[in-house]
């Protein structure tokens, strides 16, 4: 009776106290590496050590050409700071719905003291086309014998950094507590440091990364959370599998499919969203019946070191695809932005480049091999100024350098000996009405024919514009002349990545503008025999590509659904159409 009574203290004061009492044997967390998913989380290994992190070392390249080698030290700083961090997130595995204070204990085995990372998401980041807004993250990381402590508040992509001695050597015990709007830190049991949330976790969530600086790694041994008191609460959870979302009649997925004359309705999409954002879930599993990974699938994101491939974010996307019946369009295998330093920035000879690239398309396409039913093969080759240099090819690309324009044909080879039933695609901007761009590709493409490269499709990207309230964009005759001439050689056709920017604030003329664009350009498109999708890049302003480059929260406004997920009068006017409307 006496040792009950004493279990029930401790299990009480445990309750009220545990931040204090973390270490006491009474005070047991809930665990979250046993029994939970880690194994679909970029960069971890579990072993009956635990998780082992190794580093993946993965970052996005800014849209901004700076030379690789300069004398000038200014220069040079500049272009050190255009790699933005995009550490791995385990978007599939456990998180934490939490609600006042609480402490969170992690037992860790690092191998070295270069940089061991833990990161705990109150809000998640937002990749952009190719940058990242950071989302509300308190990262707990030990660089020798310091406990480094990097809080982002979400609204700007500078961290609060504070740097705290401790006594870790190798392996230890490091806790937070949250504890009357601060955070504790304790190593090894002793306490360390403090700062201020900023409500960091106000949403009541937590979501787990982890990364290491290149060369080292760590074993999370062990990885738990509880309530500091009554009054808090502390659950775990696991993410579901994606769900199965139904086709609503008369969603433009379902009008599409109605068709005489089937049509996929497209859109470009994003795993962050997918795996955490019901709206944006079930916005896309409604309405499109083919998706395009926005980001995921890059270069850059993928195949971010030369032996690591970084394939959970491509993972969710196509998991959510194949639980809906929503076919996948792959994007891009060959291009020359979004790539890795390690493919830029060193010397590699031609062979090496081609051996690179060989290696990188058959892994990937291998991988989603049947599961991936279509593949942008090669994205955006042509130059926009002097497009009778080099048969219009950029000059710039490594790939080029490396192997002249061989390297289309030689990219096509290698993603058809990878999966024979896929449709190959180009993807390319600026080719939409007739011009000198057009016809560079035009001729390119006839070459590539008669070579009997297994090219079978272009895309035609269709990003338009408004100015002053008028739209300006690509005239869809003109768009329907470019598309003919592609059928007539024998290839399909696509629209792959259509928004209409405003440029300005949205208003109801200028939606209804923008509207009557896409309404005009979708009558088009059902008209071409050979064409056999028509899509959109991205699902909802709230994630949409046209956000202001490096300007938080300035979101643009060029799609069918508002920030909001509400629909605009474009995606009226769309399923009018796909309906057979007379009016149309």
């Amino acid at each position: 009776m006496k040792r009950l009574k004493k279990l029930l203290l401790g299990f009480t004061l445990c309750l009220s106290f545990g931040w204090i009492l973390f270490n006491s044997a009474l005070c047991t967390g809930a665990d979250l590496i046993n029994g939970h998913d880690w194994r679909h989380f970029t960069g971890a290994k579990v072993t009956d050590a635990g998780i082992e992190i190794m580093p993946v070392g993965r970052t996005i390249v800014r849209k901004v050409s700076v030379p690789t080698e300069t004398k000038d030290a200014d220069v040079a700083e500049m272009a050190k700071m255009l790699l933005t961090p995009n550490p791995p997130i385990n978007l599939s595995g456990p998180f934490l719905q939490v609600v006042g204070d609480f402490t969170i204990s992690m037992d860790l085995n690092v191998t070295n003291n270069n940089g061991a990372y833990v990161d705990f998401y109150g809000t998640l980041p937002v990749i952009y086309d190719e940058w990242r807004q950071e989302g509300k993250i308190l990262r707990v990381g030990l660089e020798e014998s310091m406990l480094v402590i990097s809080i982002w508040n979400g609204e700007s992509p500078d961290p609060v950094i504070e740097s705290f001695e401790t006594d870790f050597v190798g392996a230890g015990k490091v806790t937070l507590a949250r504890v009357n709007k601060n955070f504790l830190f304790q190593v090894n049991g002793k306490s360390v440091g403090h700062i201020a949330d900023p409500g960091l976790f106000s949403n009541g969530e937590i979501v787990f990364g982890a990364d290491a600086a290149m060369g080292g790694g760590f074993t999370i041994r062990e990885l738990t959370a509880q309530a500091n008191n009554v009054t808090s609460k502390v659950a775990l959870l696991d993410r579901k599998s994606p769900e199965i979302h139904p086709v609503l009649p008369y969603s433009l997925r379902y009008l599409g499919a109605s068709r005489d004359k089937p049509l996929y309705i497209g859109a470009a999409v994003a795993a962050i969203p997918l795996a955490s954002d019901a709206q944006y879930q079930s916005l896309v599993g409604r309405e499109f019946s083919m998706i395009t990974p926005e980001n995921d699938m890059k270069f850059q994101f993928i195949h971010p070191q030369a032996n690591i491939y970084a394939f959970n974010e491509a993972d969710i996307i196509v998991e959510f695809a194949e639980r809906n019946h929503i076919r996948v369009h792959g994007h891009a295998l060959v291009w020359h932005e979004a790539l890795p330093v390690w493919v830029t920035n060193v010397n590699h000879s031609p062979l090496e480049l081609k051996q690179i690239l060989s290696e990188h398309i058959r892994t990937i396409v291998g991988r989603y091999k049947g599961r991936v039913g279509s593949w942008d093969v090669v994205n955006e080759p042509l130059r926009d100024e002097k497009i009778r240099k080099n048969h219009g090819l950029r000059s710039e690309n490594p790939w080029f350098k490396a192997m002249g324009e061989d390297y289309i044909e030689f990219a096509f080879r290698e993603a058809h000996a990878a999966d024979p039933e896929a449709r190959l695609y180009l993807n390319e901007y600026g080719i939409e009405e007739p011009g000198p761009k057009f016809e560079v590709l035009y001729a390119m493409v006839q070459r590539l024919l008669a070579k009997g490269v297994p090219i079978h499709g272009i895309g035609f990207q269709m990003h338009e514009d408004m100015e002053s309230g008028r739209y300006v964009g690509s005239e869809p005759d003109l768009v329907a002349i470019n598309m003919n001439r592609m059928v007539a050689l024998g290839l399909e056709v696509r629209v792959s990545e259509m928004d209409v920017n405003m440029n300005s604030r949205s208003t109801p003329r200028r939606l209804n503008t923008q509207s009557q664009a896409f309404a005009e350009m979708l009558v088009m498109s059902v008209k071409q025999q050979g064409l056999t999708s028509f899509g959109q890049w991205g699902v909802t302003d709230r994630y949409s590509s046209l956000a202001q480059m490096f300007e938080y929260f300035k979101l643009g406004n060029g799609l069918i659904f508002d920030a909001d997920y509400q629909p605009k009068p474009a995606y009226k006017e769309m399923k009018h159409i796909l309906a057979g409307s007379p009016d149309y």
